[in-house]
C-alpha cells in the first residue's frame, strides 16, 4: 500500500506581516494557503502514473465437465462453435490464438485479435497475453494485459471457470478498458453456461 505523505503545515501569513502590518499581502498570504493545500494533498493521494490495477476476476459455474469446457476454449473448432465466427489457435507456451468477431471477416485482417499463450496445464489453467487488439475501443490499454483462465472440477460433471486479468494500468484509459474487458468477460462466462444449458435442454437420443 502506497504511504501518503502527510502535508505540510501553512502559517496565516509570514511573521513579517504582523510588523508595521501591510493588510493587502495579508490577505493574499491567507488566501494562497487553501489552493496550495488542496493541490498538496491531491497529488500525496493518487497512484503514481505507472501502477497497476488490482487483477480483474469474474467466475461462473458451468453444467458440463472441464474436459469439454477445455476444448471450448482452446481449440478452433470449439471457439467457433459458441464465442467468435473465426479462430486460430496453435496450442503451446509461446504459440498464437487469434480471433476475429465479425462474421464476414477472416483471420489475418484488420479486425483479426491476437494474444500469445504464456502458459498451459491442461484442463486446468489457460493463460494468454494480449499483444495486438485492432478495432477495440481503448486497445493501447488493452494491449500486454493477460488473462488466466482456471477450471476447477466440482460434482456432478459440473466445472467452476474463473478469469482473471492483469496488467491494467491506473488512471482513467486503464479504467475504462478494465470495464470494458470485465463486461465481456461476464458476457462470455454465461454464454458458456448456455451452452451447457441448452445441451442439457436437448432430449437424450435414442439408441
Amino acid at each position: 500500500m502506497r504511504r501518503i505523505a502527510s502535508p505540510p503545515v501553512f502559517h496565516s501569513a509570514p511573521a513579517h506581516l504582523h510588523q508595521g502590518e501591510d493588510p493587502i499581502a495579508r490577505i493574499k498570504a491567507r488566501f494562497l494557503v487553501a489552493p496550495l493545500f488542496l493541490l498538496v494533498t491531491i497529488v500525496a493521494i493518487l497512484p503514481a502514473a505507472d501502477a497497476e490495477m488490482d487483477p480483474l476476476v469474474n467466475e461462473a459455474v458451468v453444467e458440463g465437465p472441464a474436459v469439454e469446457v477445455w476444448r471450448l476454449i482452446t481449440t478452433k473448432a470449439g471457439m467457433e462453435s459458441w464465442i467468435v465466427p473465426h479462430a486460430q489457435v496453435d496450442l503451446r507456451v509461446g504459440g498464437l490464438m487469434r480471433a476475429n468477431r465479425d462474421p464476414d471477416g477472416r483471420i489475418g485482417d484488420p479486425h483479426t485479435i491476437t494474444s500469445r499463450i504464456v502458459a498451459i496445464v491442461p484442463k486446468r489453467l489457460f493463460s494468454v497475453r494480449i499483444d495486438d487488439a485492432p478495432g477495440l475501443p481503448f486497445s493501447d490499454d488493452i494491449e500486454g494485459t493477460w488473462y488466466e483462465i482456471h477450471l476447477n472440477p466440482l460434482t456432478r460433471g459440473r466445472t467452476r471457470v474463473r478469469c482473471v486479468g492483469h496488467g491494467f494500468a491506473s488512471g482513467p484509459m486503464g479504467l475504462l478498458a478494465r470495464t470494458l474487458v470485465d463486461a465481456s468477460s461476464a458476457q462470455a462466462l454465461r454464454q458458456l453456461q448456455e451452452v451447457f444449458a441448452e445441451r442439457s435442454a436437448k432430449p437424450a437420443k435414442r439408441t
